[in-house]
């Protein structure tokens, strides 16, 4: 297992949008919550705390230029990380939302259950 993953912290902001970029999408800074963690090269992934007792772990990323097995590695850790941390805030439940095939049977393997499939929309308000 990954053990060099650590919190999050906003001097990994550069690092997380050149994943982004390579994926040809946009970071937009301020949708990135302050709860997460990275394993630094590889992936990072974030918790939505909600004023529930439900998390919402969103969004995650990874290096396209790292290998499938180091990005599936460093996800789960960071997926169990995020897991640990949501129930440490007192959440008896996280819900993932993916469009990624790749992303779904990861969190199944890890005890997720599937509910339903959907869309996202989204509007810009400002």
């Amino acid at each position: 297992m990954v053990n060099l993953g650590r919190r999050y912290n906003t001097g990994d902001l550069e690092e997380i949008r050149s994943w982004y970029e390579k994926r040809g999408m946009q970071l937009i800074p301020s949708l990135i919550p302050p709860v997460g963690f990275i394993v630094p090269g590889i992936a990072a992934g974030f918790m939505i705390s909600t004023n529930t007792t439900a998390a919402i772990l969103e969004p995650f990323i990874a290096n396209p230029e790292v290998s499938e097995w180091e990005r599936d590695t460093a996800l789960r850790y960071i997926l169990d990380k995020l897991v640990e941390q949501a129930a440490f805030e007192c959440n008896t439940h996280v819900f993932g939302f993916s469009t990624s095939q790749t992303m779904i049977r990861r969190a199944l393997d890890m005890g997720f259950k599937l509910t339903e499939t959907s869309s996202t929309v989204v509007k810009e308000i400002a």
